[in-house]
């Protein structure tokens, strides 16, 4: 068998990067399609392989078949969309993503921000805030730009403010990715392909307009891939994703995620404290009384533990929700709708 590395996953179809740099086609053996598992694909860009090469194949058919999948050093993940809540991973075996946003058209959400880079720190991957089409700001969107700079800076991840169309950003960019494989994850609209193109011409990835009426972008990445860049680094260029709920994350976890609030985690009166509103002897909110914690942030992780307080709610009602099987024709409409 071959090792190899998957480039590109569209639906139950997966493009593997074999050692002299071919790709070839590939299906999976049916042992690995994990349908029992709470996970709308077993395999997404970046997981390694091994691969049974095909050397006879007829017109249509795959040049290989996966025979094994190697263990992930880590992944960002979200709650795909749908009723059952399932596992989407977007990438694997990254060093790095760039959460991309725009100062414009659309433009940048907190929230959403602040749940990419959540996913991010959860999957064990290192995020950095990218926000895009800088030569489109005008005086507010620099002002909220700058806010939300200022929220985040506690946090000690890095914001970039980029211009596919100036080159303004970009050096810095390049030099982060230098040497690493990183994902492009953000909302449609917010320039990523165009990001990746700038960095790198003659790349030729698509890219498309943004809406008047709603102010966001089409999918012009329907699955994602994976390219090499010139300065040795290897992009994961990502569909555009509209809402992001994290993935495997226990409610009462919660606050050691957060770079920010996590040394206030364990100071609480009581050792059980969630650091709701109204807890008493709760150090987080006494930390944003006296201006330590920035009462954003406070608000953003109690919106999140409700949710993800629901969603163990509705598991433990349902146990077999999680696991329902899935089937392979809804894989690549996850990645167009959402």
């Amino acid at each position: 068998m071959l090792d190899g590395l998957v480039v590109r996953a569209h639906g139950s179809s997966f493009g593997v990067e074999l050692g002299d740099e071919t790709i070839v086609d590939c299906t999976m053996r049916g042992r690995h399609r994990l349908l029992n598992e709470a996970v709308t694909s077993p395999l997404t860009v970046g997981d390694r392989v091994r691969v049974k090469r095909v050397e006879e194949i007829g017109e249509g058919e795959s040049q290989g078949t996966i025979e094994e999948i190697l263990p992930r050093r880590n992944k960002i993940s979200r709650t795909a969309s749908g009723e059952v809540p399932l596992e989407q991973v977007l990438a694997a075996n990254v060093d790095g993503v760039a959460a991309i946003f725009a100062y414009r058209g659309p433009r940048a959400d907190p929230r959403l921000v602040q749940r990419l880079l959540l996913a991010a720190e959860t999957g064990g991957v290192e995020p950095i805030l990218v926000l895009n089409k800088l030569d489109l700001a005008r005086r507010k969107e620099l002002r909220a730009a700058e806010e939300l700079a200022t929220l985040l800076k506690p946090t000690g991840y890095l914001v970039l403010g980029t211009s596919a169309l100036t080159g303004e950003g970009l050096d810095e960019l390049r030099t982060w990715m230098a040497g690493k494989t990183c994902a492009f994850v953000g909302p449609s609209g917010a320039g990523k392909s165009s990001l990746a193109n700038a960095m790198a011409p003659g790349l030729g990835l698509r890219v498309g307009a943004i809406s008047r009426k709603t102010g966001t972008g089409r999918h012009t990445t329907s699955w994602a891939s994976l390219v090499r860049m010139p300065n040795g680094a290897r992009l994961v260029d990502t569909p555009g994703i509209g809402i992001l709920d994290t993935w495997g994350v226990d409610p009462e976890d919660l606050v050691r995620w957060l770079p920010d609030l996590a040394p206030y985690g364990g100071s609480c009166e009581w050792r059980n404290c969630g650091h709701r509103a109204g807890e008493v002897g709760c150090a987080l909110a006494a930390a944003v009384e006296a201006g330590e914690i920035a009462r954003e942030r406070l608000v953003f992780y109690r919106d999140m533990y409700a949710t993800l307080e629901q969603r163990r709610d509705r598991l433990e009602e349902h146990p077999g929700e999680g696991a329902r099987p899935e089937p392979e024709s809804d894989w690549e409409e996850r990645w167009v709708e959402d």
